[in-house]
């Protein structure tokens, strides 16, 4: 019974060790990612900022590329433009907002909404 017992917080101990042992490893490897680019980002702001620009366009084009195979160019248009109708749609209405013009950024919603409409259901994309 004392063996059992003796296993049991041996088990725990052990198991403690390794989850202690694995939030140092992550805390570590977290750190040697996250230090450079944050002394990077500290020293010189300008190109820290082109590169992670460049970065998301690179994996943005590569989505996009992959997405392109996969769908067909008539259908991936059509998901483009879709896609392209809600940022447009939201970004019209909320710049409106910002400059203070509340009656464009109202009749933009809808608009954008009808446009998607006409996209999504209208149009044969098969």
């Amino acid at each position: 019974m004392i063996k059992n017992i003796a296993k049991g917080y041996q088990k725990l101990f052990f198991s403690a060790v390794k989850l202690l042992a694995l939030i140092l490893f992550c805390t570590l490897i977290g750190f040697a990612f996250v230090f450079p680019l944050w002394k990077w980002a500290s020293s010189s702001p300008s190109s820290y900022t082109i590169a992670c620009i460049v970065c998301i366009f690179l994996v943005l084009a590569y989505i996009a590329f992959a997405s392109l195979k996969k769908l067909g160019l008539k259908r991936w248009l059509f998901t483009l433009a879709k896609l392209l109708t809600i940022a447009s749609g939201l970004s019209i209405a909320i710049l409106s907002v910002l400059k203070g013009n509340r009656i464009l950024a109202l009749a933009t919603i809808p608009i954008a909404f009808i446009i998607y409409g006409l996209l999504s259901f209208g149009a044969k994309h098969k």
